[in-house]
């Protein structure tokens, strides 16, 4: 982490960009290495309804909403 004195938004939500989404493989394991090295993610990983596809919120130290999905991308 780069320590910074340059006071930033508490959140992207509702920005301009509101997030930004990463396409996983075993979305489920990727969600337990990072609750393991003490990243707090916004819910539980959720089916997205009448889809294959799971998704779950994070923010990152700087207000970056992150959606970690699987089965989103095109194979």
């Amino acid at each position: 982490m780069v320590p910074s004195t340059t006071r930033r938004a508490p959140t992207t939500r509702g920005s301009s960009i509101d997030h930004v989404g990463f396409d996983v493989e075993n979305l489920e394991a990727f969600v337990r290495t990072l609750e393991a090295r003490g990243i707090t993610l916004e819910g539980r990983v959720q089916q997205v309804p009448g889809t294959r596809a799971k998704s779950v919120l994070l923010t990152d130290p700087w207000g970056t909403r992150i959606d970690l999905t699987e089965g989103v991308a095109p194979r």
